[in-house]
């Protein structure tokens, strides 16, 4: 009997913290599609305009300008390539698979 791989995120707190009480409502739902949509290892997605507006149900205009933002607020980078694909990458919110989370103490601390 074989199990199935499990796919798994993990995310900073703090960064997440952020995102969810600093960014709009509709970019932090947009941010967190593209975080559940991402590779492990490196935290890129390959996608398309047209494909974000369809699982949104946004009009193309209205996803790019949320892409936009996100970048402006360094939560995601672009990276070039050929037009309609997109390739963008999750900031730091992301743990990328084998990184440790810089936020989680290596000692336990009295209280």
């Amino acid at each position: 009997m074989t199990t199935t791989p499990f796919a798994h995120l993990t995310l900073r707190r703090r960064e997440l913290h952020e995102a969810l009480t600093k960014l709009r409502p509709l970019d932090a739902v947009v941010l967190l599609l593209l975080v559940v949509r991402s590779h492990p290892r490196n935290g890129r997605v390959w996608t398309t305009v047209e494909r974000l507006g369809v699982e949104l149900g946004f009009s193309g205009v209205l996803v790019t300008d949320t892409l936009d933002r996100l970048v402006d607020q360094g939560f995601l980078a672009k990276i070039p390539s050929k037009a309609p694909l997109l390739a963008l990458e999750v900031g730091p919110l992301l743990v990328r698979e084998g990184e440790a989370p810089d936020n989680i103490p290596l000692e336990p601390t009295a209280v």
